[in-house]
């Protein structure tokens, strides 16, 4: 008894670092970053041979363990084809293969458990011992000077950017849909109306002034780049105030200002940019205000309205997010009347703006068929997967889906084909019958419970796993009839620009950077440090959270990066007030 007691912490702590060691070569096969389950399993290996102790309540125990639980099953589901895998059943058995994968999953399910508790264990002891920050004066010369200096920088590196190298800017699909609209008088919402609006109020100064359509499209994202660059001085300057090390204020102001994503997508008409800048000004804002952060009041309250009207305005799902974040702050800021008083206005004239105005304005809706992306690609799996149906399903799906094609359209991680040919057919029959169509895909999902899974997994594991390489930003002008078009570029400026961007995207360093899921991660574990912790910067992170549980719910795409993008920007903010902000509001 003696020598078991003697041996059994270095017994466990082998057997720790050995499944640590199995999930990570498990996942070799991956089509995730596996850079990023390497940083993680090098983290939890750090944290097992720390040989410390962690003295936590019961309460912190079993929410850590859920956590840990959760994100092994994530990575697990995320990673299916890997432990579904059939080897070469001429050297093997069926059995044999099915033995083999049952032992690589439950292995790697209890990995997982491990990594995920070990890694938790180290970084709640971090935020949970953290020191308060020494706060700097928010009067002084030294703050103002910090503000415009960085400003200064960040909107430099974007418009050399813009002038030497992407000129007059980037400009896609949906973007000219708009200018279309504008150019026709018939509007709809389908790429966001209060946003096509602003746009064409930006660019009609920028016609206006310059008598040239390159030149307008140059001056919105000159604009654009400013309410950028203005929405990352505003948090750095928040960091700044509540005294972070120098490093980590460092480090996010390279991330603000050099990494490739923030750079292009300054200079990139794309409705979700302006709608990541509301984001960070208002939880920003929500923040300085709740801890009392600067001495500039006024602006903290003009922030955190400016920045709810652009997250309510800028994206047709706007609204729906702040709608439930709010519904979720309420109670927690109830003390706090006027900072709710700001946002249920802002709220409000988001709604009105995007519902009784629009009828009014007889501007159309969205396009419904887009939050149909989940369903439609589960039912197509089951078609695609070859799956039984009866007589009556098939009738019913025939009247809006060609069967025959669908194994062909069907893409496990983009639900256009699919959503093509539902609009191309009876799209009225549909709308004229949407309970039965709700009681087949419920009649399916019953019966073929692991297609609708694994279709689910496809469709959205871009914005919950390690990460992919998606496309992250747009370098291009689309074929236009409006003469926009790409100019100059060849210089030595241009060629660094792409050199640098080039490699951002190849070379392995920068994929942790890049991963949506990590940052999802992240920010989802700041978000229950906080609230374990008792402090409500965990309320910083729930607009956050809501967003990307909407990405899981109807996204088209399985990884778009500017879908996150909200993520990204407020990143630095998160993780901040994580570990350098001990008081609580």
């Amino acid at each position: 008894m003696v020598f078991f007691r003697q041996y059994y912490p270095g017994i466990l702590r082998f057997l720790k670092i050995a499944f640590i060691i199995v999930w990570l070569s498990n996942l070799a096969l991956t089509d995730a970053y596996i850079s990023v389950y390497a940083i993680i399993a090098f983290v939890s290996f750090y944290s097992v041979i720390q040989k410390r102790e962690y003295i936590l309540s019961k309460r912190e125990h079993i929410l850590l363990f859920a956590a840990s639980f959760i994100f092994s099953i994530l990575v697990l589901i995320a990673n299916y084809p890997i432990f579904t895998r059939v080897r070469d059943l001429a050297f093997i058995q069926a059995s044999t293969n099915l033995m083999v994968n049952i032992l690589n999953t439950l292995f790697s399910f209890v990995g997982g458990i491990i990594v995920g508790h070990s890694v938790l264990l180290l970084l709640y002891d971090r935020v949970k011992n953290v020191d308060d920050c020494v706060s700097r004066a928010p009067q002084g010369r030294g703050y103002v000077s910090f503000l415009v200096i960085t400003f200064t920088i960040i909107l430099i590196i974007n418009l050399v950017h813009l002038f030497f190298v992407e000129y007059p800017g980037n400009v896609t699909e949906d973007p000219f849909t708009q200018i279309g609209e504008m150019v026709s008088g018939q509007y709809s919402n389908f790429n966001t109306y209060w946003h096509t609006i602003f746009l064409q109020g930006v660019l009609s100064v920028g016609y206006f002034i310059f008598g040239n359509v390159n030149a307008a499209i140059a001056f919105y994202c000159v604009f654009q780049s400013v309410i950028m660059a203005a929405a990352f001085t505003f948090c750095l300057g928040t960091l700044y105030l509540i005294g972070v090390p120098i490093g980590f204020l460092a480090a996010s102001f390279l991330i603000y200002s050099i990494l490739p994503y923030n750079i292009a997508l300054s200079i990139t008409i794309w409705k979700d940019v302006l709608f990541s800048a509301g984001i960070l000004f208002m939880i920003c804002a929500i923040f300085r205000l709740l801890y009392r952060v600067g001495r500039w009041k006024a602006l903290n309250y003009t922030a955190l309205i400016a920045g709810g009207l652009l997250f309510g305005l800028s994206r047709n799902n706007g609204w729906y997010v702040f709608l439930i974040s709010l519904i979720i702050m309420i109670w927690p800021l109830r003390q706090h009347k006027r900072i709710l008083l700001a946002l249920i206005s802002a709220f409000s004239v988001c709604w009105i703006l995007t519902n009784p105005v629009l009828s009014l304005l007889h501007v159309s809706g969205g396009d419904y068929t887009e939050s149909l992306s989940i369903p439609l690609q589960q039912i197509s799996r089951v078609i695609a997967d070859g799956c039984a149906l009866t007589e009556e399903e098939t009738k019913l799906i025939s009247e809006v889906l060609d069967i025959d094609e669908v194994p062909e359209l069907y893409t496990n991680w983009l639900s256009d084909p699919i959503k093509v040919e539902f609009r191309s057919n009876n799209t009225e029959y549909f709308e004229q019958n949407v309970g039965a169509y709700v009681k087949l895909w419920m009649k399916l999902g019953m019966r073929y419970p692991g297609e609708y899974l694994k279709a689910w997994v496809d469709q959205t594991k871009g914005y919950w796993n390690g990460g992919y390489g998606y496309g992250m930003y747009s370098e291009t002008v689309t074929d236009n009839p409006y003469g926009v078009e790409k100019t100059g570029g060849n210089n030595v400026i241009a060629t660094l620009f792409r050199l640098y961007f080039g490699l951002s995207r190849h070379v392995i360093f920068f994929e942790p950077f890049h991963s949506i899921g990590l940052h999802v991660w992240i920010t989802a574990i700041c978000c229950l440090f906080n609230w374990m912790q008792g402090r409500k910067t965990w309320l910083l992170s729930v607009p956050l959270l809501v967003l990307v549980l909407g990405l899981c719910l109807g996204t088209p795409v399985y990884a778009s990066f500017r879908y996150a993008y909200p993520v990204f920007v407020s990143f630095p903010l998160i993780v901040g007030t994580t570990l350098y902000q001990k008081k609580t509001a």
